[in-house]
């Protein structure tokens, strides 16, 4: 019986000593049975951080997120940062409640004792990687939960989301509006004197170019003037039909209301119309543009350089009002066949400043509903003074 009792004895004490022996993961503040979370929350700096890095497809100009971060201070403290391709760091803040306070706290100690997802990874070639880092010591650098992608990983995706709840959706900012260059400001950046180059010739390339200030800083700008005018390549300025056409965009599937936002925002109305030619039996093109921009009209338009058209004149206020707005009371839906326009082939380009544009002509479905002399005629007249020559005689002669 006293063997038995001093074997017992004996065991209990190796037990306390293997106990004392073994090593400490922690001071007992982290043992999640004793630790008084006011005190916790009584520390100084930075308790955890986490943050993402965006590695999918990123363009140029645009203005996309490229990561966003939270770090979390020992008393609760949360800032969220989302960092943008262009334009500054947004930040947010808020506080974590007491429920949510203590998930985090014993998911990082756990991690730091058991490092559990040290072998883990994912195999993901783009979309969005992970750190959490938790800084468990002053003296220590912070212990590296995970870094890497996490789509499958739910108890990380339950911290993510746990730190997401606190703030709105992330916001995306567009990129900022920058104004393009008066001509002044263009002259003076190159030290340009009045009369070295056209003035119209700078606001036009600056429009057509929309050169803005960071434009000159990365490019000469005026070498490229320069170089546009020695080789007469004026559908750089703005002034080619064809040279917009390459740049600009056609809209095919559009409603009516399309068609007033286009009117709106016109930036060049450009008519083309084949009539009869009664001395030669045969037809003939006659065209017009009009830019919106410039109030100019334009008539036997030079196509490549409408600068050099047959006529030129200012745009009146009434042919403006005509062809911004009163024009959209004469264009409609027509069944194919029945438009009083079929022996005369005409087609109406409208360009807006986006260099967006539609297509009126004898075959879409928006087609003018009368003569097209109802359009012609009258901005001739207000514009030069004299009516054209073409009437509806000479159509009904040939046909």
């Amino acid at each position: 019986m006293r063997k038995r009792s001093f074997a017992l004895l004996l065991l209990s004490v190796c037990l306390l000593a293997s106990c004392s022996a073994a090593p400490k993961s922690g001071s007992g503040k982290r043992d999640k049975k004793n630790v008084d979370y006011d005190e916790l929350r009584a520390k100084e700096g930075i308790m955890f951080y986490m943050g993402s890095s965006n590695w999918g497809l990123m363009y140029e100009g645009n203005n996309d997120i490229t990561g966003y971060s939270f770090v979390i201070e020992w008393n609760g403290h949360v800032t969220r940062s989302v960092y943008y391709q262009m334009t500054d760091t947004l930040y947010a803040e808020a506080d974590l409640n007491d429920e949510d306070y203590k998930t985090l706290y014993e998911f990082a100690e756990r991690c730091l004792k058991k490092d559990p997802f040290r072998n883990y990874s994912e195999e993901v070639y783009d979309g969005s990687t992970w750190c959490f880092e938790y800084y468990y010591s002053e003296d220590e650098e912070p212990f590296e939960i995970y870094d890497g992608y996490c789509y499958e990983q739910e108890e990380l995706n339950e911290i993510i989301d746990m730190m997401c709840s606190y703030f709105p959706q992330i916001e995306y900012i567009p990129v900022p509006v920058e104004d393009i260059v008066t001509v002044d400001e263009f002259k003076e950046w190159y030290g340009l004197a009045d009369g070295e180059i056209d003035d119209e010739y700078i606001e036009d390339y600056i429009y057509f170019w929309q050169i803005k200030p960071r434009d000159m800083k990365e490019r000469s700008c005026k070498d490229e003037l320069e170089n546009i005018i020695a080789t007469g390549n004026y559908g750089a300025l703005g002034y080619s039909i064809p040279y917009i056409g390459v740049y600009a965009q056609e809209i095919t599937d559009y409603d009516y209301d399309t068609l007033c936002s286009i009117l709106d925002d016109a930036r060049y109305m450009y008519m083309i119309l084949d009539i009869p030619d009664p001395e030669n039996n045969d037809m003939r093109t006659e065209s017009m543009l009009v830019d919106f921009r410039k109030n100019r009209v334009y008539f036997d338009v030079d196509e490549d350089n409408f600068l050099n058209s047959g006529m030129c004149a200012e745009l009146t206020d009434s042919a403006r009002e005509f062809l911004s707005y009163d024009i959209r009371l004469f264009v409609g839906v027509e069944e194919y066949g029945e438009s009083a326009l079929r022996d005369c082939y005409y087609e109406i380009y409208i360009y807006n400043t986006q260099y967006e544009y539609i297509v009126i002509d004898n075959f879409s479905d928006f087609r003018l509903l009368k003569e097209f002399d109802d359009y012609w005629k009258p901005i001739c007249e207000t514009s030069f003074g004299e009516e054209y020559e073409h009437s509806a005689d000479e159509t009904e002669a040939v046909n």
